[in-house]
């Protein structure tokens, strides 16, 4: 009967975390639907902004791309901090740059 027990109790720790968690994971969801939202309005000013410009397409659709990616970067760091207290945007960013020159060398 000893393991059902410390099963029973490892199961209600997990849900107890679980629930202390809804709060942080509420206000992950709202800043990135908040980011979603920054995502189209900076859509909309560029499309606003190069409507006349003659540039072509492919640039259009490469700052569009990079509009995207900053801004849902950004966002994401955001939500993570958000979500996971005792994470900052700087361990995110040193931690994801040791992953990427670990198999390489990196200047």
């Amino acid at each position: 009967m000893e393991p059902v027990k410390i099963l029973i109790e490892q199961l209600e720790q997990i849900l107890r975390g679980s629930i202390e968690m809804i709060p942080q994971i509420a206000v992950a969801v709202v800043v990135l639907v908040a980011v979603w939202g920054i995502n189209h309005l900076a859509h909309f000013i560029f499309d606003r902004a190069l409507t006349h410009t003659k540039l072509r397409q492919s640039l259009k659709d490469l700052f569009s791309l990079l509009i995207t990616l900053l801004v849902w970067g950004f966002g994401l760091m955001v939500a993570a901090v958000v979500l996971f207290p005792g994470l900052t945007p700087a361990s995110i960013l040193t931690e994801s740059w040791y992953r990427i020159c670990r198999h390489r060398v990196c200047l």
